[in-house]
């Protein structure tokens, strides 16, 4: 009776861990606005996120799932301001497909050990390349945006565009708090998914 149980009990924790799912974070390109600050802060700890035609882009393969994209950490990031990421499940793979066979990771077995130390050294310069090319993909050059005071006319229709709050009236006159300013635009050019047009006098500029 008991080697029954402990066979059933071994049957349903193998089931478990196959099915098992994995957290995953993905970038809603419609939502995203393009600030970049999900990058541009470093927040992802494995580098998974880059921008790609304007738009943040999770590599899935990198993403390990720690939801800081999401929901921010405890230093200078607070997440997403426009909640463009989202989270979704997928199988957790306990296994590597290798010549199209799954076997265990520990069994995969390294080959070509005779590699010479020439060999290595071209190998450890693509890595480096590679590594410098991702960085320099990475980094985003922040638009300052500032409020030309003469010109504003005080409708502070670019207050409540703001999705971080950097806009605030002075005044009678718009002032953007460039510390706060993730560099979106939307101030400027204004937004579809809100209907605002940017705004009307051309008052807001770019360093």
């Amino acid at each position: 009776m008991l080697k029954k149980t402990l066979i059933l009990l071994l049957i349903i924790i193998t089931f478990a861990l196959i099915t098992a799912q994995v957290t995953k974070y993905q970038v809603n390109s419609k939502n995203c606005i393009g600030c970049g600050l999900c990058v541009q802060t470093k927040t992802c700890p494995t580098n998974a996120i880059t921008m790609k035609s304007g738009k943040a882009v999770i590599d899935a393969d990198k993403c390990i799932g720690c939801g800081i994209c999401k929901n921010g950490n405890q230093s200078n990031y607070k997440g997403c301001p426009v909640e463009a990421i989202n989270s979704y499940e997928i199988a957790d793979k306990k296994a590597e497909t290798v010549n199209n066979t799954a076997v265990k990771p520990e069994t995969v077995k390294k080959e070509n050990k005779d590699v010479t130390k020439t060999e290595k050294a071209v190998k450890s310069d693509s890595v480096k390349t590679a590594v410098q090319e991702k960085k320099e993909e990475n980094i985003i050059k922040k638009i300052v945006y500032f409020v030309e005071s003469k010109t504003c006319i005080g409708c502070r229709l670019c207050v409540s565009s703001c999705p971080v709050k950097a806009i605030s009236m002075q005044n009678g006159k718009a002032v953007i708090d460039t510390e706060k300013c993730i560099s979106c635009g939307l101030c400027k050019n204004g937004n579809p998914s809100t209907g605002y047009k940017g705004c009307p006098v051309d008052a807001i500029k770019t360093k």
